[in-house]
This record gives C-alpha cells, sequence and structure tokens, in this order.
C-alpha cells in the first residue's frame, strides 16, 4: 500500500532520526532498506549538511542517527523525500487486478488497460493486456520520479511469473526473492527469469530508473496445455530453487530487445493488435524455455562472477547503442569497461553466445530486417541508420544473413498488402 513511511521527525539522545510505526499486529516489523536509504540520505548530504553517522540505534518506534551535530534541515528534507515513497503490496494473479489497484493508489485511474503514470511519481505507461491464449502481460515503458517498492506476497495459488527486464538505473534496482536480496547496480540490468507466487517476491526501483520490461503470468495448466512442461519438472525445479542466482542467467540479448520493442511498438488501435501482441509474447516465451532446457544440465549456467556478467551487460549496451556509428573497437571496449581483450572476448562469448563483431552484425541485420517490413523506410534510409554509407555492401550483408535481397522483402511486403486489399 501506498503511505508516508515516516510521519514525525523526533530526537533522542545524542542520535537524530524520524520516527516510524513499525508495530503491526502486535509484532515489530524491521525493514533493512530503512536504514540503507537512511544511512544514504545522511551520507550524501541531502538532509542539509554532510552528515557522516558514527552510529545507528534501532528502535521498535523509529530508526536514529548518531551525529556530531543536529541535522540543518531534518525536517524538511527527510519528511519530503519520504513522502514521495511509494510502497505497494499486492496478491494478485492477472495483471489487470493489480495495475488497476496500483493507479488508485496512485491516485488515478486506468484508460483503456492502461496506466499513464502521474507526474509527481515519473513518466510512461503501464499497460495490461489479456491474449487470445489466456496470458495475462503487463507492459512497462516508464522512468520513475520516486522511490518505488512493489511486494508480491506468497501464496498457495501456483503461478509462474516470467520477467524480462530491460534497467537503467541511476541509484539502485533490487529484486528479493523469499529471503535472498540481489542489488542491481549502476548503470543497468538487463535479463530475462522465471519466478513463482510461492515465494515473495520483491522489486525496489529507486528514482531516476529507466524501466522498460514485460511482465508474463500463467499457471501450470497453461505452462502443460501451450508449452508441454509439467509443474513438477525437475529442470524446473531446480530453476526456481536458484533464487536470485537465476537473475543473471539469461541477459536480454539482441532478439529478445526487438521482440520487446516490437511488442512496445504495436499500435493497440490495430484490428490485429493481440495477434500480434500473442505472438511476440509466445516467440519470447519459446525462446526463454528453449534456452533454458538446452542447458539444463549445467545450471547455474555461468562460471564466471556476477559482477562481470553485469559488466558484459554493459558492453552489450554500448556495443549496440547506435548503429549509424562505426562498431567500437575491441581494443577500445575493453579499455573502457577496464578489462582485458582475452577476458572481454571469452566472457562476451560465453554470456551472449556469439564473438563480440559476429553479435553485432547479427543484431544490426535483425534491425535491418525489422525496419524493411514494417514499411515505414526505403532501404537508402534504414541503410543509413544501421551505419552503410554504401548501400551495396548494405545489401551483401543482408543477403548473407538472410539469402534474400531487401528490396525483395519490401517487394514480398507490398505484394502481400496487395493481395489484402484485393480480398
Amino acid at each position: 500500500m501506498c503511505y508516508e513511511r515516516f510521519p514525525s521527525v523526533c530526537r533522542k539522545s545524542c542520535f537524530w532520526g524520524l520516527q516510524l510505526d513499525r508495530r503491526k499486529n502486535g509484532r515489530t516489523q524491521h525493514h533493512d532498506q530503512e536504514i540503507l536509504y537512511l544511512c544514504l540520505l545522511f551520507n550524501n548530504g541531502i538532509s542539509g549538511d554532510y552528515l557522516p553517522v558514527f552510529g545507528i540505534l534501532d528502535q521498535p518506534e523509529g530508526i536514529y542517527f548518531k551525529c556530531k551535530k543536529e541535522p540543518a534541515s531534518l525536517s524538511l528534507n527527510f519528511f519530503d523525500y519520504f513522502n514521495g515513497m511509494i510502497l505497494f503490496e499486492f496478491d494478485h494473479t492477472d495483471f489487470h487486478s493489480w495495475l488497476k489497484d496500483f493507479a488508485r493508489e496512485l491516485g488515478t485511474s486506468l484508460d483503456r488497460d492502461t496506466l499513464n503514470i502521474p507526474p509527481q511519481f515519473g513518466e510512461g505507461y503501464m499497460r495490461a493486456i489479456r491474449l487470445p491464449n489466456g496470458l495475462s502481460v503487463c507492459i512497462i515503458d516508464c522512468s520513475t520520479e520516486t522511490d518505488l517498492e512493489i511486494y508480491r506476497k506468497a501464496q498457495d495459488e501456483y503461478y509462474y511469473i516470467l520477467a524480462f527486464d530491460d534497467v537503467y538505473i541511476r541509484r539502485n534496482y533490487s529484486h528479493k526473492i523469499g529471503e535472498e536480496k540481489a542489488v542491481h547496480f549502476p548503470p543497468l540490468y538487463s535479463g530475462a527469469f522465471l519466478n513463482s507466487t510461492m515465494l515473495g517476491n520483491t522489486t525496489i526501483a529507486a528514482k531516476g530508473c529507466k524501466i522498460f520490461a514485460i511482465k508474463i503470468i500463467f499457471d501450470s495448466k497453461w505452462m502443460a496445455k501451450y508449452l508441454g512442461i509439467e509443474k513438477d519438472d525437475k529442470v524446473i525445479r531446480r530453476y526456481l530453487a536458484l533464487k536470485t542466482k537465476k537473475l543473471v542467467m539469461e541477459p536480454l540479448d539482441g532478439e529478445y530487445k526487438l521482440l520487446m520493442k516490437e511488442l512496445t511498438d504495436a499500435d493497440i488501435n490495430n484490428p490485429v493488435y493481440y495477434t500480434i501482441a500473442e505472438n511476440r509474447v509466445m516467440m519470447m516465451i519459446e525462446r526463454f524455455f528453449t534456452r533454458l532446457f538446452e542447458r539444463a544440465g549445467k545450471l547455474p549456467a555461468y562460471r564466471i562472477e556476477r559482477a562481470d556478467i553485469y559488466k558484459m551487460m554493459e558492453v552489450e549496451a554500448d556495443l549496440t547503442r547506435d548503429f549509424s556509428r562505426p562498431a567500437p573497437t575491441i581494443d577500445g571496449l575493453a579499455e573502457k569497461f577496464g578489462m582485458g581483450i582475452s577476458k572481454l572476448k571469452r566472457q562476451f562469448r560465453l554470456v551472449y553466445g556469439y564473438p563480440i563483431y559476429e553479435y553485432f552484425q547479427k543484431y544490426r541485420m535483425d534491425m535491418a530486417k525489422k525496419l524493411l517490413l514494417s514499411g515505414d523506410f526505403s532501404i537508402k534510409e534504414i541503410g543509413y541508420q544501421l551505419g552503410y554509407q554504401n548501400l551495396s555492401n548494405f545489401a551483401r550483408a543482408f543477403k548473407k544473413a538472410y539469402r534474400y535481397l531487401p528490396s525483395e522483402v519490401l517487394n514480398f511486403r507490398r505484394n502481400k498488402e496487395s493481395m489484402m486489399i484485393a480480398d
């Protein structure tokens, strides 16, 4: 639920802090993140001074910090800061109900199953859709102007949540699954993972995060019917038991990101919108589970440190940020990210499955195919967007990837449109 976490200011001996009511049902509720946030605020001078913390007094009625002097503007800045923090708990098993309640907490309502984020909390939108095959899907494309904490309660009713998160982080973005917590540090987290409702799950997005995500929820009957996977499948059970370790097992690559982009770019007013959405969502699901079962015998998948996987996420984002410019050199990437060339090449291939430039070229050709099929651009425009000054080179590269020339793809699209008009 959304509420004011720190409703009053108080002083206790030589400690200063903010009082909060943590007693619920006769028991004291402890929140580690409250102490973390307060430490960060004190140490970053948000209280009006730079105030190193020399001690913490954690009491049932509040958290207090020992400082050399009383904070100059504690009552104003701390109160304003935490006033803006959003905390929301839910136990829904469909995204429409979840989004409807979340909109109510933000003081607004849904517009055609879409929550347009009020400007005081951020910008962008969250959209819930129900696909013809029964899937409940949430599309998120927004940025946060306040700290956001969303807690999904554990429940006996067994559902799966497949998440594709592409998040640029200013300060902090974290997941907590059961009692395990994983903090993703700036500049980004980009991964796909599967959870179940048997364990509680908390997502914390600090102010300044830019979140691009697709969430899909389904039950074991749906999974058995459409994927042929039973609830007690040993690969699924072993994967779910990894908890936070699985968060870095499937970094989002170019193919995932293009499917996500096609889903968000689809026009909801298009008569075949839900057919398009179902197609892209099913392709994402198929790819996730195919890759999961391909490496079933070697979970967890990577023999490299979590920090190095995050580093590869940064490298991939830098590599594919702007195709209109020449690709960065491997020497340049190694220097920029503080890695040896051999280690960079080895770990990138281990995480993304391709050598660096082969990955770059595959992503670029996939983007070319998407733009050609959209019908919105000429071959010349697409070639220039993807960094080709010589269109003959673009045509050769595309034919090498797909065995067709770009002009043949455009002609196929035009002929298909003509047939639809004739019908």
